[in-house]
């Protein structure tokens, strides 16, 4: 593929993504819910990769584009299954997220254009994480790998499957849970954010696609960076009030429970 074709491809999708985000912005001004920004996450994803698909490999044949036709199909699992659950315990309940309150609080009367730059910034990590599936449309080999496409799917579901567990189980939590109490149970004992766990696999799933081709490697890259802004920022972020609210229990079981990782050998 032409470099410069790539380079302009690439630089449209950025383009496209901060217009995204700019019309996330205004559905959050209009309803006064910082909380969209998170609908907005799975939705931008999703686009970029029916851009990509467009952009870049709409015009091969059918036999070359049976990697990325798999993709934009996990893709979309992904992005229903995440829009909808937001949606339904979220967006139409009119929950605002804690965190984006205080973030607003904190913010005073720049909330709206601190917001604006906070969608903007999503779109440029939406930008890096679609490196997970970037080079299935850039990279098209006509040789395709069914064992490695079989794979890739099988284990995505298995980890989607296993992150809709977590997410249930701490909605069911939520229900009956008091003010200091916060979620221990089931994954939520092996690990303080097990969502946070299946959805990075969900993404080397995805990035597994791109193995048969030359630089399908670098896919990696996406779950690796998803990883580290769920580690050090998103993570923390939500764990600040957690400890705020519950104190010493919630410190010792900070310690005692990997932030991500699984601790499968952990005592019951």
């Amino acid at each position: 593929m032409d470099f410069w074709f790539l380079f302009w491809g690439l630089l449209q999708a950025i383009c496209f993504i901060s217009i995204f985000q700019t019309i996330t912005f205004f559905f959050i001004a209009r309803f006064d819910n910082p909380g969209i920004v998170d609908l907005g996450w799975s939705i931008g994803i999703w686009l970029l990769g029916l851009f990509y698909f467009i952009r870049f490999s709409v015009d091969l044949n059918v036999l070359q584009n049976i990697p990325a036709l798999v993709t934009v199909t996990l893709l979309t699992i992904w992005m229903l299954r995440l829009a909808v659950y937001l949606f339904l315990t979220r967006i139409k309940l009119g929950h605002k997220d804690k965190r984006y309150m205080a973030m607003y609080e904190k913010w005073g009367d720049n909330a709206l254009w601190m917001m604006w730059l906070s969608c903007q910034f999503q779109g440029l990590c939406q930008f890096i994480l679609s490196f997970s599936f970037l080079f299935v449309f850039i990279q098209i080999d006509s040789t395709i790998n069914i064992f490695l496409l079989s794979l890739a799917s099988v284990l995505f579901l298995f980890f989607l499957i296993f992150e809709v567990l977590a997410d249930q189980q701490l909605t069911q939590f939520k229900k009956t849970a008091k003010k200091k109490d916060f979620c221990n149970t089931g994954l939520w004992y092996y690990s303080r954010h097990p969502n946070y766990f299946f959805e990075i696999f969900v993404w080397v799933s995805i990035a597994l696609v791109s193995f048969s081709n030359p630089f399908g490697f670098l896919s990696l890259l996406g779950p690796l960076f998803l990883y580290l802004i769920m580690k050090f920022m998103t993570a923390p972020i939500s764990e600040r009030s957690t400890l705020k609210r519950c104190g010493k229990a919630y410190q010792n079981y900070q310690n005692s429970t990997p932030i991500i990782f699984l601790n499968l050998l952990k005592k019951t």
